[in-house]
């Protein structure tokens, strides 16, 4: 399982966050996880954003 988000208020600046989870038996086993600044589209390789807001 996998939970990505978007924290605002916690840093200068938006930061975006992955969380990745093995669940087995209905109990967490491993969880691993990633934040870091959100990097503006016009900055990424693709001209895509990071988190895309709808």
């Amino acid at each position: 399982m996998a939970v990505h988000g978007r924290y605002l208020g916690f840093a200068d600046k938006p930061m975006v966050a992955v969380d990745i989870l093995r669940v087995r038996g209905g109990k967490l086993v491993e969880h691993w996880d990633v934040v870091q600044e959100e990097v503006p589209a016009d900055k990424t390789p693709t001209g895509n954003p990071m988190f895309p807001v709808r």
